[in-house]
């Protein structure tokens, strides 16, 4: 997911951010098996176990 996402930093210019959900527990608490989940900056959830090409341009278009 992480590769798919990361193209739209530059076309859309939105910065990428990775975080090991494991390794937070407040993080591990709130997705637990959701991962790998995309959220926007307010911990907001877009998708989860797979890359949403449609939720997520839906997303930046807002």
């Amino acid at each position: 997911m992480y590769q798919l996402v990361k193209a739209y930093e530059t076309s859309h210019n939105v910065v990428i951010e990775s975080f090991n959900v494991d390794q937070e527990q407040s993080l591990k608490n709130k997705y637990g098996l959701l991962i790998p989940v995309l959220t926007d900056e307010d911990e907001n959830e877009i998708c989860h176990y797979f890359f949403d090409k449609l939720t997520f341009e839906q997303y930046l278009s807002n």
